[in-house]
């Protein structure tokens, strides 16, 4: 479940589009969704960074969520980590 107090980083994951086998699209929601978000922006960080070790590309993550309106999460900020890693990667440690 993408909400509770052991969510640590929430990414969207409701009424997702996304491509289906065959052609077309289909509107998908869960931590099927949401997942991809957050490996697909762990993946772009470690382009960037090679060499920065799981724990502080973890910690960048988390610094760099925003408020998610109404509740008590915090929601995946790609650009924000992205930019904290290529500005300053020290912060992540």
């Amino acid at each position: 479940a993408n909400s509770g107090s052991w969510v640590m980083l929430a990414a969207p994951g409701d009424a997702s589009t996304s491509s289906v086998p065959g052609g077309g699209y289909a509107t998908w929601g869960g931590t099927s969704m949401a997942a991809p978000l957050v490996a697909g922006t762990a993946a772009l960080a470690l382009a960037l960074r090679p060499d920065t070790p799981p724990q502080d590309l973890a910690r960048c993550l988390l610094q760099t969520t925003q408020a998610l309106s109404g509740t008590a999460l915090r929601q995946l900020d790609a650009a924000a980590a992205l930019q904290l890693l290529a500005l300053d990667p020290s912060r992540c440690r």
